[in-house]
């Protein structure tokens, strides 16, 4: 879950800085649709879940 989290943190400000580089409506209305439907398939990838084995975390 933390890879997810931090993956939607790095998407989001890279795009926040993108738009406010570009500095044009449109760009940041496609920009904030890109990111919503990103964010959406990133959630909806299967946590990969951890793996104890005699003390050992995989």
């Amino acid at each position: 879950m933390e890879v997810k989290r931090n993956s939607l943190i790095f998407l989001w400000v890279m795009l926040i800085i993108s738009a406010i580089i570009i500095n044009k409506l449109i760009i940041g209305v496609v920009l904030a649709i890109v990111g919503i439907c990103v964010s959406v398939h990133i959630m909806l990838l299967k946590t990969k879940k951890r793996l104890i084995f005699k003390g050992l975390i995989f």
